[in-house]
């Protein structure tokens, strides 16, 4: 048992390792599958989709401020449209509170929330 310890990413290991590989990806089945172990383990940490927890990994690398969908996806490689369609992913990162968008009328830029603020 001591041995699978070993073997699970830290949390920012995880996410650095999921911006790597979904770096121009489309979101392919072929990515998702290759880091499967990631962002499974995200997404259960976080209580979170596993396409949640990659849209917000990559909004920690395009972040911490002002990530657009245009930001996601220049990164993913996907078409504006594309992105748009995971608007509501987004609004559940924003509901369980790992984004906040920056303005309340303007759903279009979101942030990654610093935890220094909360203190």
């Amino acid at each position: 048992m001591k041995k699978d310890m070993m073997k699970m990413p830290t949390l920012l290991q995880a996410v650095e390792r999921v911006v790597e590989l979904s770096r121009d990806s489309k979101l392919s089945d072929e990515f998702m599958k290759e880091a499967s172990l990631e962002v499974g383990f995200l997404a259960e940490s976080f209580g979170i989709t596993e396409r949640q927890a990659v849209l917000f990994c990559v909004c920690m690398e395009k972040g911490p401020h002002r990530v657009g969908f245009d930001d996601l996806a220049n990164f993913l490689d996907v078409n504006n449209i594309r992105i748009l369609s995971y608007a509501s992913d987004i609004d559940a990162l924003v509901h369980r509170r790992l984004l906040r968008y920056r303005d309340v009328n303007d759903e279009d830029q979101f942030d990654v929330p610093s935890t220094n603020k909360y203190k």
